[in-house]
């Protein structure tokens, strides 16, 4: 069996996998479901990476964002963004069965989709979210105080995103 064969098995295994954590959601966050479904999607990621199949990586790698977020939060994916996972592991295999090829208009558009929910994640329930705005001549060592405020203030929150913007001007 080739290596590229091999792959295929284990992806498909993996995606399999993930897709029975987010059928058992709410027992996931209990039980390092969302850390094993995260492992899975990383390992996808991981081997397509290694072979240049681009676009199912990148597919991958917007899967891990959305399941990053659910374990920093410890709150399983919601039923909208269940769906929106579940849409990218058949995307996914669709991928696989086509060498990795992602040039679908739907793969496209999906991959897309991921990407607005990773950078404007709708709020957790019993949680906010706050916008933290800073000018500075410096951004890159403002933002990796902030980043490393919410990595050492336990229960503090998480970092959602940063926006690198120049502030208009």
């Amino acid at each position: 069996m080739s290596p590229d064969a091999i792959f295929v098995d284990e992806a498909i295994a993996n995606l399999a996998a993930i897709e029975r954590g987010l059928s058992q959601a709410a027992a996931a966050a209990e039980s390092d479901g969302i850390h094993a479904m995260f492992r899975h999607a990383h390992s996808v990621k991981g081997g397509a990476a290694a072979l240049g199949l681009d676009a199912l990586a990148e597919l991958m790698h917007l899967v891990e964002a959305v399941l990053d977020a659910a374990r920093a939060s410890g709150v399983p994916p919601d039923a909208a963004e269940a769906e929106l996972l579940r849409e990218a592991l058949r995307a996914a295999r669709r991928m696989l069965m086509r060498d990795g090829a992602g040039s679908e208009p739907l793969a496209q558009a999906l991959a897309e989709r991921l990407r607005q929910h990773v950078l404007a994640p709708a709020p957790r329930p019993g949680g906010r979210v706050c916008r933290i705005a800073v000018q500075t001549p410096d951004a890159d060592a403002v933002t990796a105080q902030v980043v490393g405020l919410f990595t050492d203030v336990a229960g503090l929150g998480e970092m959602l995103s940063v926006d690198r913007g120049t502030g208009g001007e």
